[in-house]
């Protein structure tokens, strides 16, 4: 008994005949053996084309699934078969409108298509796309984008060079976790940069200022939501990186008058990204700062002989000190104390497995979201941590 064809092998046989010039049946046989990964032999061929194919004009249109989805970051990809002539498929407009997107609003990413032929007799063979394409909304001529973020952050900042008042003997680590503007306002902070700066003017050898992230509440400078695509209560984007720009500038510029070395940490969070544009920001300005900008979950340093690792606190959590002695195998044999600095959470310090994991508070306002769950019994302070050379000395709370 025959075996039935399906329609791609009926409509690829017809575009091989129609399409030849000198091809014999048995080439026709051996493309459609390579096409179909099964065997075709030229009298198989030859009889279908004879009995199914010779003397039709209208090609029977391949089975297509449609498909039309929407991605976390708002672009969408459309999957469809689409008539096209060689230049349309070179045209983003007609793309766009043939996939039922207006040209003035969306624009394309990527594209991709993959040619079949069709005929009929009205019009004789025309070219049919599977065409796949990712699309996104045109930026809006107000919105900043994440390259104009970083070129208003550093690309007109004046470097600033501060002369040192005093050093002393001990180190300070600032702890700034979670601090969310856009939520939190400038004038949440007056009170305890303050206090801050007051801790500062003590003179220290080293200061290391840890930010150990959700600096900023959103993820986007227009629509709030994190990483994850959560959507947030609205926040102003463009206040937000301002009042984080004044909130930094008041401690480094302190800490450059009284410290011998100033440093900046980072640690990655689940809220923002804009964080390592930010420290390039500090970076620019800031010369004499060694400011270790990246996009890492985790990273560590050595404080003299203290080892410290940081990390944003929503990952890996049960595991840290054993992901601290893996992954900073040299920092951890150099070191006299080891521990672990961490935001999110906003508990109290503990140890484990010899580390001291220390989980920072945050100044930042309860949101409603944070209200709903009845999450606002956390205490909303700053900490500051002194060491000698070999050990934690004095816990300041702002």
């Amino acid at each position: 008994m025959a075996r039935t064809w399906t329609k791609e092998e009926h409509s690829y046989l017809k575009q091989l005949v129609d399409n030849s010039e000198k091809k014999t049946w048995r080439a026709f046989a051996k493309e459609m053996s390579q096409t179909f990964k099964q065997p075709y032999n030229v009298e198989q061929v030859r009889s279908y084309w004879r009995t199914n194919v010779r003397g039709t004009n209208t090609l029977t249109t391949p089975d297509y699934s449609e498909t039309v989805e929407i991605l976390p970051n708002g672009s969408v990809k459309s999957d469809k078969l689409i008539q096209l002539s060689l230049e349309q498929a070179k045209d983003q407009q007609y793309i766009l409108e043939a996939h039922g997107f207006d040209h003035t609003e969306w624009e394309v990413v990527s594209a991709k298509s993959s040619q079949w032929n069709h005929s009929n007799k009205e019009h004789g063979t025309s070219l049919m796309y599977s065409s796949k394409v990712t699309v996104k909304p045109k930026k809006d001529s107000n919105e900043l984008t994440k390259e104009d973020i970083i070129s208003k952050l550093s690309g007109e900042v004046k470097s600033v060079v501060i002369p040192v008042n005093y050093v002393g003997e001990n180190n300070l680590v600032i702890g700034l976790a979670d601090l969310h503007f856009g939520i939190t306002q400038l004038s949440d902070t007056l009170v305890k940069l303050d206090d801050i700066k007051s801790i500062i003017q003590n003179g220290y050898k080293q200061i290391v200022i840890e930010q150990l992230g959700d600096l900023f509440h959103s993820s986007q400078m227009k629509t709030s939501q994190t990483l994850k695509g959560t959507i947030l209560d609205d926040v102003d984007m463009v206040k937000a990186i301002e009042d984080a720009k004044t909130f930094f500038d008041v401690i480094i510029t302190e800490a450059l008058r009284y410290s011998k070395k100033v440093s900046v940490e980072h640690a990655s969070g689940n809220h923002s990204d804009f964080e390592y544009m930010f420290l390039i920001y500090l970076e620019a300005k800031y010369p004499d700062v060694k400011v270790n900008y990246h996009n890492d979950y985790r990273t560590a340093y050595m404080l003299d002989n203290v080892g410290i690792m940081l990390t944003h606190g929503d990952t890996a959590k049960n595991k840290l000190p054993q992901l601290f002695a893996t992954e900073y195998k040299m920092i951890w044999s150099l070191s006299e104390t080891m521990e672990i600095h961490k935001g999110h959470y906003h508990s109290v310090e503990k140890e484990m497995d010899g580390v001291i994991i220390r989980q920072f508070g945050t100044p930042k306002p309860n949101d409603a979201y944070e209200v709903r769950n009845g999450w606002t019994n956390n205490r909303k302070v700053i900490q500051l941590i002194e060491y000698d050379s070999f050990r934690p000395k004095i816990i300041y709370e702002v």
